[in-house]
């Protein structure tokens, strides 16, 4: 069941996936479209999950889902993954490799590797205080806190040890 998802509590679980370049208004409409459809009839076990989603930035896919009422069993998580993947073979995009990093520069979202991250900061393209999209997060309410934050503040820090302040 689709909800606001300003109606859904603070602790409510989420998945965020992220695309390795910017997608266009055509693509962001067309997975509105399909997560609407989705979402209006997720269920896990016959009971309707309560969820939501939203588009950021054209880059970041945002799924929601209120564990209080129901929560999501392997299956129902494994469809909205299915969907996921259907939307990268459609729109030849990458939304499920977690090996990407994306920052803020310049106004622009970047996108770095992991195998790369070291030296990124080693040579100063990325900064403590530079802003990261964190996807690491689990709930509604630290997505609402820490979405962006200063690398310094999130995972990322251990790989600051070596990067000029």
């Amino acid at each position: 069941m689709l909800v606001p998802i300003e109606n859904l509590p603070p602790n409510s679980r989420i998945w965020i996936y992220q695309s390795n370049r910017e997608l266009s208004e055509t693509e962001v409409a067309y997975i509105k479209q399909e997560l609407r459809n989705f979402l209006q009839t997720w269920q896990a076990h016959n009971k309707p999950l309560e969820s939501s989603f939203q588009v950021l930035h054209n880059r970041f896919i945002l799924i929601a889902v209120n564990q209080e009422k129901y929560a999501p069993s392997g299956c129902a998580i494994d469809k909205c993954v299915n969907l996921i993947q259907q939307f990268e073979k459609q729109l030849n995009v990458c939304l499920t490799d977690r090996t990407q990093v994306n920052y803020w520069k310049d106004n622009q979202i970047m996108c770095v590797n992991l195998r790369d991250l070291k030296e990124t900061f080693s040579n100063g393209i990325l900064q403590p205080t530079t802003l990261v999209f964190d996807i690491t997060l689990q709930t509604l309410s630290e997505f609402e806190k820490s979405f962006q934050n200063q690398a310094q503040n999130t995972w990322l820090k251990k790989y600051l040890s070596n990067s000029p302040q």
